[in-house]
């Protein structure tokens, strides 16, 4: 082997210079070894890769440069080719000069004398780094793409720009009562379907590459020769190749056949209970307007008959006919508008209105329920409350109406209070709907002003459990069962208020306390009318006027109070008769008399008509005016009042 060494030695130094520049012109790495594997020669590029100058390598062997298992693998494959005398081509993982793992393709040829006597190896090799990483990267997708398409449920494909299946996915396949996804390369859908759903394919691929732009989300119906038609919701894409060619289309589709099937039932079902809901409805209006007739009639009769001369046993008789009429006259309205709004039916107005009248009527009406259960009504307005608004003011008075007469149903001691404020847009109720928010109406132009009001309405009665205050809002749904026997009702009217709010583009709530009682608020929207009620100019000379207020209800003192105030008065609370008239004492003493005095009607101890009694012979020169305030309609007592010259009641 020595000889062999030297010989090969001889022989690459007379062609040194000749085979350097050839070798050194090669774009691969080139290396010369003996049979004993030590390097005689190396071309540029083999110097440049390992970083190693030809001297720190010649006459080295491999166990001088690589680790062990390295070298050894290399020795073995020297020994092969030596052996046999054949070239070896492989393609094998090394380490770079810095450490890194990289991939070359090597090949070692024999190198043999004049006799075919071996006396060395040709080693040429160059980095596949990359290939070999696109390579790997390749099978990875493709294992990703096998594995989507032969497990996925939804139907995909792949077609080239005639059209013509090139892959698709195991469900496709099975769709197609195919045994094998390969089965259909080279088919079309018109191998498949109908012509006519093969020509309608066709023209929606043509416009996917023409336009280069997706078909998402189409609901599409599948016809079959020899099946029923199926639907699928499908989205179809323009196919590229790397240099983003279009070169067919690629689509994903699910059969969606069986929620077509449910969604046109519940359609059908639906127009079904619509024409039911309309007779239902239609019998109602009908039923309502026979009934009415007659019970107008009873109601009209009772008047009359209560304006005769009856005994007293006939006029509590005829009571009881008047209170039944009007409650099953009530029953039957609600009954009548929870139908209307069910079919759509109720449209609202939008008419200037009053705001203090329809608030001050909705009151006025429950005013007589209050004071037989001895409940104070009470009714605060902030003052910038503007006068007059645009609106159904007949529903909203019903809503209040519902709401106070709860309220005092459900309340045995205490008081009602109906507070009304500005306030803040409530969030987008109805944000989801595709309609505009509130369209305008005849007699409202488009450029009002729009304030939010809200309307609460507190009282101190039994309250609603917590587990309740959400179903009280539902239709004939009461807190309790007990309450409809104890205190009468449908359980419509919340129901009602709720959807006539709803309606209005506000918003209904509840709040409750089990024996402390029951805020319920809603909030609307209304535009503001054009003309608005000017201030009283008599008011306005008014500022300044000392007014005490007589009131056992702290609630209703500290309202007259923020009125008075708002109107520039200068008032002056006491909680009793005794207390006021010391404090008319007082006032007089400190030459600073009370020029207006308020009474509350009904108070312990000492009424309202008792204190100006005592009022009128204690301080017979006073000048004051007195002003008698009470929640309900009291009998005919004008002869009372002109005798304690008593200025307004």
């Amino acid at each position: 082997m020595a000889q062999d060494s030297g010989y090969l030695e001889r022989v690459f130094a007379d062609a040194r210079s000749t085979y350097q520049a050839l070798a050194d012109a090669l774009p691969v790495s080139l290396l010369i070894k003996d049979t004993e594997g030590r390097r005689l020669f190396a071309n540029k590029k083999y110097l440049e890769v390992r970083g190693q100058s030809l001297a720190s390598i010649l006459n080295k062997d491999d166990f001088d440069l690589f680790p062990v298992h390295l070298a050894a693998s290399y020795v073995a494959d020297d020994q092969v080719v030596m052996r046999s005398g054949e070239a070896m081509h492989s393609i094998e993982e090394t380490i770079s000069t810095d450490g890194s793992p990289r991939w070359i393709e090597r090949m070692k040829c024999p190198i043999k004398d004049s006799q075919e006597k071996v006396i060395g190896i040709q080693v040429m090799f160059w980095d596949v780094t990359e290939r070999i990483v696109a390579e790997k990267e390749l099978r990875h997708e493709q294992s990703l793409l096998k594995t989507l398409l032969d497990n996925i449920p939804d139907s995909i494909y792949f077609k080239d720009t005639e059209s013509r299946f090139l892959r698709i996915s195991n469900a496709m396949a099975k769709k197609f009562a195919m045994e094998n996804a390969s089965d259909v390369v080279g088919k079309n859908d018109s191998d498949i379907f109908t012509s006519e759903h093969a020509l309608l394919a066709r023209k929606d691929e043509l416009r996917v590459m023409q336009s280069g732009e997706a078909l998402v989300d189409r609901i599409e119906r599948e016809t079959w020769a020899d099946r029923d038609d199926t639907w699928c919701l499908s989205t179809k894409m323009p196919f590229r190749d790397e240099s983003g060619k279009i070169i067919g289309t690629f689509g994903i589709s699910r059969d969606i056949t069986e929620l077509t099937k449910s969604q046109q039932q519940l359609r059908e079902a639906r127009d079904v209970a619509t024409k039911a809901n309309e007779a239902k409805s239609n019998f109602l209006a009908n039923m309502s307007h026979e009934i009415r007739t007659p019970m107008n009639a009873i109601i009209g009769m009772s008047e009359l008959l209560a304006q005769s001369d009856l005994t007293p046993e006939q006029r509590d008789y005829n009571t009881l006919v008047r209170d039944s009429a009007d409650s099953l006259l009530r029953l039957l309205n609600e009954i009548l508008d929870f139908s209307k709004i069910e079919a759509n039916r109720l449209e609202l107005e939008s008419i200037p209105f009053s705001t203090r009248d329809v608030i001050e009527k909705a009151g006025q009406t429950l005013s007589v329920k209050a004071s037989e259960k001895n409940l104070e009504l009470l009714c605060r307005i902030a003052p910038d409350v503007p006068s007059r608004l645009m609106g159904d003011p007949g529903r909203l008075r019903q809503v209040l109406v519902n709401l106070i007469g709860n309220a005092i149903k459900f309340t045995e001691t205490g008081h009602v209070l109906v507070d009304v404020n500005t306030t803040e847009p409530m969030p987008a109720v109805h944000e989801t709907d595709p309609t505009p928010k509130r369209p305008t109406k005849r007699g409202e132009a488009a450029d009002q002003q729009t304030l939010w009001l809200r309307f609460q309405v507190s009282d101190t009665g039994i309250g609603i459990p917590e587990d309740k205050i959400q179903s009280v809002l539902e239709a004939f749904t009461q807190a309790d069962s007990s309450t409809t026997r104890r205190f009468g009702g449908t359980g419509l009217g919340l129901a009602i208020s709720r959807q006539l709010i709803d309606l209005m583009k506000g918003k209904l709530e509840v709040e409750s306390e089990v024996g402390k009682g029951t805020t319920f608020w809603f909030a609307t929207p209304f535009p503001v009318a054009a003309t608005q009620a000017s201030p009283d100019r008599q008011l306005r000379q008014l500022a300044g006027t000392r007014v005490l207020i007589v009131d056992d209800n702290p609630v209703n003192r500290r309202i007259l109070e923020e009125i008075f105030v708002v109107w520039g008065f200068k008032p002056t609370l006491v909680d009793g008769g005794k207390n006021a008239l010391q404090r008319v004492r007082d006032a007089n003493s400190a030459k600073q008399p009370f020029q207006l005095i308020v009474l509350d009607c009904m108070m312990p101890e000492m009424d309202g008509f008792e204190l100006a009694r005592l009022y009128r012979q204690q301080f017979p020169h006073d000048t004051a005016r007195l002003i008698m305030l009470s929640s309900a309609n009291l009998p005919d007592r004008s002869d009372q009042l002109r005798e304690l010259h008593i200025s307004r009641y």
